[in-house]
């Protein structure tokens, strides 16, 4: 056992020894680079020569001279200080090891950072949380941003937001677009983004308003959004941020950030994009978003009184029109036998909640009942002056009897419909064949009288044709100089994502402006084909974005000449029920605002988007 313990402290005294003969070596080295490392840390360490000092009275005070040899051993002294001391020195290499590791990765020392660094502090920020986009510039490198059309940009060091590099962005002439960065694949509809940047213009022209804009859709259409504006100096950078949900999945989708107009030079940096949990999306209500400008209305079925799609009515739209319900068929199918229960269903519902109702129609050449046109021998009618009679009394008796039924309820009336050719001649109907425009006139004449306080409109199609427009405006001024009650002129307004033009559908409101009447657009719908004969089994995407940009051109030709139109209504109220899936053919069409699943479309959003 004692031999045991023997081998043990012999084993221990011969480390001790090694490791204490290494001190006096270990402190020289070790201490003064400790002191630097301190130093840099901006500490100083004058006990330096004190401590080498104290382990060198240590060393001598624990071991003696071997006469022999010369070197130095333990002293009995000593022996009691090995634990102690061999402590001691693993203590004393870790902290210079730790000391060490802490000035190797704090970089170059004080005096060499300032000798390198700007006049001004540079400044770094730290991605938010949820990033999944950021462009600092710091690597000199654009950093996947790419200059639009008549720009130059640049990484630069003239002057940053953070750090010391920003891009550059040079234009060159009026008009060209900024610097863009691609989004495809990185947003998805299913979340919310916050899109931020910093901007400065360069040199120290006037402020200009820099703007982001989000442009988003498909190989066919693109759909341009303003998401933020600022004005911006060369003096301060000035932040542009922009809360954005991507409506829909799309092929195309990028961030471009530029003047909003002109062709001022500009700094860009510390672009992020961040993902947030989208919030409830709160669908505006198109009769708010517009009520400083017209009535939105739709025009609806009986079914559509009651249900989910009665819902959507009551929160989107101010005013309804009956699709079917008040035309000849519906409420006189045989002589005198008057039926009220779907137009009655339909003004109903739209009293109780508060709406406006549009009466269609009056006078039509369709779905009018054959027995309207024969005579009193049950022969179709011919042109004479006792059928000529005949028709007027019916055509009378039954405005009379309509109207007067809804008297204070329905706000205005589509008395005549359809009248004119698209080559500008008036319609060969049998109601023009046997009574010419008196039938007009006294349909006119007639509904004043039943309701004085009623709108009279006489409606038609394609009134953006300036044939058939001028042609309606030419039979307008003829009944005003004659007397004839007509209070203003609807359009129906059934177009598609190509036609009419914007130019096309101002210059009809301009001309009939000259009238002095009331204009209305009374059947807006936007079909997604051009042609009678395409067919799609589901509508692609890119049409939609299509549909979204025509709607939205469209709508600010009406915001223009909001002075001019006091009512805007749609041909119905989603996609789920359409005429256009039995007209011209059978097919899948999206013409309105709403989805097959009561959901706004791109062409909703493109619209309320800037209500003017």
């Amino acid at each position: 056992m004692r031999r045991a313990w023997a081998a043990v402290w012999r084993f221990v005294e011969l480390w001790s020894w090694v490791a204490v003969h290494s001190c006096k070596e270990l402190w020289q080295w070790a201490v003064p680079r400790c002191a630097a490392a301190l130093r840099r840390a901006r500490l100083r360490a004058p006990f330096a020569p004190a401590l080498r000092e104290a382990i060198r009275l240590r060393f001598e005070a624990t071991t003696r001279e071997d006469p022999l040899t010369g070197a130095r051993l333990w002293s009995p002294r000593g022996r009691t200080h090995i634990f102690a001391m061999a402590t001691g020195v693993l203590i004393t290499v870790v902290a210079a090891a730790v000391v060490l590791a802490v000035s190797a990765f704090s970089g170059p020392s004080g005096d060499s950072l300032a000798a390198r660094a700007p006049s001004s502090t540079v400044a770094t920020v730290s991605p938010p949380p949820n990033t999944i986009l950021t462009s600092d510039f710091e690597d000199g490198s654009a950093q996947d941003w790419v200059a639009g059309a008549g720009a130059k940009i640049k990484g630069t060091t003239a002057a940053a937001h953070t750090g010391r590099h920003s891009l550059q962005v040079t234009r060159r002439g009026n008009g060209q677009q900024g610097a863009w960065h691609n989004l495809q694949g990185k947003l998805s509809p299913d979340a919310g983004y916050t899109l931020t940047t910093w901007v400065r213009l360069t040199g120290n022209g006037p402020a200009t308003s820099l703007r982001m804009t989000v442009s988003w859709g498909w190989a066919s259409a693109v759909q341009d959004d303003v998401v933020a504006t600022v004005e911006a100096n060369g003096a301060t950078w000035a932040r542009l941020e922009a809360q954005y949900s991507p409506v829909t999945a799309v092929d195309l989708l990028s961030v471009r950030v530029e003047p909003a107009g002109g062709a001022a030079d500009f700094l860009l940096d510390d672009f992020t994009v961040t993902q947030h949990a989208p919030p409830p999306r709160s669908v505006p209500a198109l009769r708010e978003i517009f009520a400083g400008s017209f009535d939105v209305g739709a025009a609806i079925s009986t079914q559509q009184a009651t249900g989910p799609e009665a819902d959507l009515v009551k929160r989107q739209f101010g005013s309804v029109t009956p699709t079917a319900a008040m035309k000849w068929t519906a409420t006189e199918p045989r002589p005198g036998e008057f039926t009220f229960g779907d137009s009655d269903k339909i003004v109903n519902f739209a009293t109780s909640n508060g709406m406006k109702i549009r009466g269609h129609t009056l006078v039509w050449h369709n779905q009018t009942p054959d027995w309207v046109f024969t005579d009193d021998n049950g022969q179709p009618m011919t042109p004479t002056p006792q059928n000529k009679a005949l028709l007027l009394a019916r055509m009378s008796d039954h405005i009379r009897t309509l109207v007067e039924r809804y008297r204070g309820k329905i706000t205005a009336w589509d008395v005549v419909n359809e009248v004119i050719n698209d080559d500008g001649t008036l319609r060969q109907s049998r109601w023009y064949q046997i009574a010419g425009l008196d039938y007009i006139r006294t349909a006119f004449t007639v509904a004043h009288a039943a309701d004085p306080a009623a709108k009279l409109c006489i409606n038609d199609v394609n009134l953006t044709g300036p044939s058939r427009r001028d042609a309606m405006y030419d039979l307008v001024a003829d009944l005003l100089a004659e007397g004839v009650p007509v209070d203003c002129i609807g359009s129906q307004t059934h177009v598609n994502i190509s036609v009419p033009s914007p130019a096309a559908l101002a210059a009809s409101i301009e001309k009939f402006a000259k009238l002095g009447v009331d204009q209305q657009i009374t059947e807006m719908d936007m079909s997604v084909y051009t042609d009678n004969t395409s067919s799609y089994p589901t509508v692609p995407p890119g049409l939609l974005a299509q549909q979204a940009a025509q709607y939205k051109a469209l709508f600010a030709v009406l915001l223009r000449y909001r002075d001019q139109i006091s009512s805007v209504t749609f041909w119905g109220v989603a996609d789920n029920q359409t005429w256009l899936s039995t007209y011209p053919i059978p097919r899948v069409d999206a013409p309105l605002l709403f989805g097959t699943d009561l959901a706004p479309k791109p062409a909703f959003w493109a619209i309320v988007a800037n209500p003017g």
